[in-house]
């Protein structure tokens, strides 16, 4: 306790300064000048002292603390303010408290930012920061900082002449800064790992690269990763290489992605049971839980092709392709599913266009843990409620038809009659006939022009609500409603 006191002589003396103040003069008066320059003088000593006492608990590391930080700054405008100092190894960003952890690749560079800002005011964002000892040798990102920036980069590469190496990612992305290690996961696109040197060139290749074209034949996307994800892709790269010298007459998968789960969770694909549909063709051998699509639209949405292809299975997840957005896949709970989407779905009208449905070979389509709400060509639906065959073995599984003109509509308003839905769907088609239908549930049968005016209907207005009621459209197994048949 001794020595700790010993260490710091000048509180005693602050206190007595702050007491020994300029005596009044012959008239009684007090000197408030000579009081305020004793009380700043003070002050400042404190300030100084508690700096000190920083220095002397906090041994200075490649890691510093960044306080008082902006709630406008970014990241690149940090990397901007110490980019005199040294390159910066990785950067963590707490917007909420007001301090951002940085890493120097150095420990150098990080001393000399250190003592400077001890001398220096240093500005971001015109708003004065204060640079702080931290004694850390790691920064530690907590499971939720994924899509922010980092050193590391997932890059998507879609071209339909050219072939994606190592040299090309390099010639790419190595114009922003130095790259430490390059990884590929061929296929349509091309998936590229890769691990930069210092954050800041991350962050310019990521705003300057993503969404544009190189030598207009190949399509980039740039995405921010983290460590654990980039590790994680190297290790199922691994995993997957080493399945192949086991079983050396597997053939390769053109495109192996990236998964959670153990591929040993995928050979028993082939077992699954077959819904119960009368008209249920068999499941794909292949196994695979995807469906390519081709020739899409270019105007359909995400939701679109859920409420379409919802009514022959669970929709997981879907993938329309940056490149080509006539092309998608879709991911399904299993691969009878798939199966019955390609069978039902494989060569279906839909705005002017036949759209083609195909076993994909890859099981899992999406990679990333977290896909942003309102993505324009990545959606997750994996825990969506409008998932017609949650219960299994339900009526809805004898159900599924094939798409035709005719439409089934259940869960109907009592106080809605026909012209009600003439007038909602008529931006869709023609209806040609609607046969009310009797029993405990209240429904009815929609025969629209043709197979692509009804499912124009379906993908617009499945679950839609009406006076908080959610409208169920489905196909029918009619393909002409007969009024004779009530």
């Amino acid at each position: 306790m001794f020595d700790q006191h010993q260490m710091f002589p000048s509180f005693i003396d602050l206190t007595n300064s702050l007491l020994d103040v300029d005596k009044p003069s012959e008239s009684g008066v007090v000197s408030y000048d000579s009081l305020y320059q004793s009380n700043n003088f003070s002050i400042t000593s404190i300030e100084d002292d508690i700096h000190s006492y920083d220095d002397l608990m906090n041994e200075v590391t490649q890691i510093l603390l960044i306080k008082k930080v902006p709630f406008e700054a970014t990241e690149l405008d940090i990397v901007y303010m110490l980019a005199n100092f040294g390159k910066i190894h990785d950067l963590y960003l707490v917007r909420q408290r007001g301090q951002a952890f940085v890493e120097f690749k150095d420990l150098s560079s990080a001393k000399v930012c250190y003592e400077t800002a001890k001398k220096v005011q240093l500005m971001l964002k015109g708003f004065p920061v204060s640079i702080h000892a931290t004694g850390k040798t790691k920064i530690v990102k907590t499971q939720g900082y994924v899509n922010q920036p980092s050193r590391y980069l997932v890059a998507s590469f879609a071209t339909e002449t050219e072939i994606i190496t190592t040299l090309i990612v390099n010639k790419v992305l190595g114009a922003y800064g130095n790259i430490l290690k390059i990884e590929l996961f061929p296929g349509s696109p091309t998936l590229a790992y890769v691990e930069m040197e210092d954050i800041a060139a991350a962050i310019r290749a990521k705003e300057e690269l993503d969404n544009t074209t190189y030598f207009k034949v190949i399509n980039i996307r740039v995405d921010y990763s983290n460590e654990y994800l980039f590790n994680q892709a190297l290790e199922s790269k691994l995993h997957f290489y080493s399945t192949l010298k086991v079983q050396p007459q597997t053939k390769p998968k053109s495109n192996p992605i990236i998964h959670d789960a153990h591929d040993d969770s995928l050979l028993d694909l082939d077992k699954v049971e077959k819904p119960t549909s009368q008209d249920l063709d068999k499941p794909s051998k292949e196994g695979s839980n995807t469906v390519m699509v081709k020739n899409l639209p270019k105007d359909i949405t995400l939701k679109q092709l859920f409420r379409l292809f919802s009514c022959f299975g669970n929709v997981m997840k879907i993938k329309i392709f940056f490149s080509n957005p006539e092309n998608a896949l879709v991911e399904f709970q299993d691969a009878a599913q798939a199966s019955t989407a390609k069978s039902y779905l494989n060569n279906c009208p839909i705005r002017g266009r036949q759209i083609a449905v195909s076993i994909s070979k890859n099981p899992i389509i999406i990679n990333i843990p977290y896909i942003p709400e309102g993505h324009k060509y990545l959606a997750d639906f994996s825990n969506s409620k409008e998932h017609r065959y949650r219960i299994a073995g339900s009526k809805n599984c004898n159900n599924i038809a094939r798409p035709s003109p005719v439409l089934h509509l259940s869960n109907l308003c009592e106080d809605k009659h026909e012209d009600f839905y003439i007038k909602l769907f008529e931006g869709c088609g023609e209806i040609k006939k609607i046969l009310p239908l009797k029993g405990k549930s209240k429904g009815m049968l929609v025969e629209m022009a043709n197979t692509s005016q009804a499912v124009e209907v379906l993908i617009n207005f499945h679950n839609y609500d009406i006076d908080t009621k959610f409208l169920k459209v489905s196909f029918s197994k009619y393909h002409t409603i007969r009024y004779h048949q009530q």
